[in-house]
């Protein structure tokens, strides 16, 4: 679970206002949520301009057009939809965002305060989602890489030839991004990792920090995953091996004399898996790693660092890494099939 550096902070947009008195006084009990209720669309894109929401409690009786557009607002917010349709289906457009969870109308507020801390558990935005294939839509999840710098970010907007999108401080980005800058563009499709390029056309500081850049003339495709990743939470241990001493075709022993890194998964497929850990590791670095459950190792084998980001929504260095697996025994690719198997099914995987 990742901990929270400061009270997190809920906006409840609900048009029914005894339902916003109710739901921010049983939310503000003892100080455990810091909350704002708005009961139309434009007070929670307001409200959103002035604070940097950790969870967003939305109505779907208000536009859908307005939800991308306050996602991108709060880049790294966990949203739930309030809704009385107990069928009812996401739009399309509405899978790039971190929407975690849905409260059906009438619900008990233990059930709504429980859903909330489940949310909060998860973190940040883990994984960018895939979706239907555009490079730019407002509340798109992108990661931009220039010189030695990166981050990740959402488009708050679209124009004919750019597209704007959050900077710091309500991202992990640098203070400065220089106009002219070229900057590779990093996004998820259904099928594969694509990229682009764009250069920094301007950069703006009221109401809120946000960088224009220049939309693609063309898009490339980086990497094409093989294989899918469920979400999934299980105990993981990491060791490094003195360099040599461990060939990918040696027998796997996790050595107690190695130092350990202990952390969790956030997702996880035959190909790879991403953790959640107190520490980065460079890119590039070979990986003992152990999957445990109680006393049963659930899978083990080896792998390579590919990625190590850093995860701002915390009181302690969090870091999400990107793990590619080299060699998994016979055994363990059968436990973690059926691990995978009995999770395609489940509630997570939308």
């Amino acid at each position: 679970m990742l901990a929270h550096a400061r009270t997190p902070c809920v906006l409840i947009a609900d048009v029914d206002p005894t339902n916003c008195r109710v739901f921010e006084t049983k939310l503000a009990r003892n100080n455990q949520f810091h909350v704002i209720s708005v009961t139309s669309g434009h007070e929670a894109i307001q409200a959103a301009l002035r604070n940097n929401f950790d969870v967003i409690l939305w109505d779907l009786r208000h536009s859908d057009a307005l939800l991308p557009r306050l996602q991108a607002l709060c880049p790294y917010a966990v949203v739930l939809l309030m809704t009385t349709d107990d069928r009812f289906r996401l739009p399309e457009e509405w899978h790039l965002l971190e929407i975690v969870d849905t409260l059906v109308k009438p619900f008990s507020l233990d059930t709504m305060v429980e859903k909330i801390h489940l949310a909060l558990a998860r973190g940040p935005v883990l994984e960018k989602k895939a979706f239907h294939f555009e490079p730019v839509r407002v509340g798109q999840s992108l990661t931009l890489q220039w010189d030695n710098e990166e981050c990740t970010t959402r488009v708050l907007e679209c124009c004919q030839d750019t597209f704007l999108v959050v900077a710091g401080a309500r991202v992990h980005a640098p203070e400065q991004l220089p106009e002219g800058q070229r900057i590779t563009v990093q996004f998820n499709g259904e099928d594969a990792l694509y990229h682009f390029r764009s250069r920094m056309v301007r950069a703006y500081s009221a109401p809120l920090t946000r960088w224009e850049l220049q939309k693609p003339a063309a898009i490339q495709r980086r990497q094409r995953r093989r294989y899918p990743r469920f979400p999934m939470r299980v105990p993981v241990q990491i060791r490094v091996p003195a360099e040599g001493s461990t060939p990918v075709s040696a027998p796997l022993i996790l050595s107690e004399a190695l130092p350990v890194w202990e952390g969790e998964t956030a997702n996880i497929g035959l190909g790879g898996c991403a953790i959640v850990c107190s520490s980065a590791l460079p890119a590039g670095t070979n990986v003992l790693f152990q999957c445990a459950s109680g006393d049963r190792t659930l899978i083990q084998g080896r792998g390579r660092i590919l990625r190590s980001d850093p995860l701002p929504v915390s009181d302690a260095p969090q870091y999400l890494l990107a793990i590619q697996f080299d060699a998994l025994s016979p055994g363990t690719r059968r436990a973690l099939r059926g691990l995978l198997h009995r999770q395609e099914g489940g509630p997570e995987n939308r």
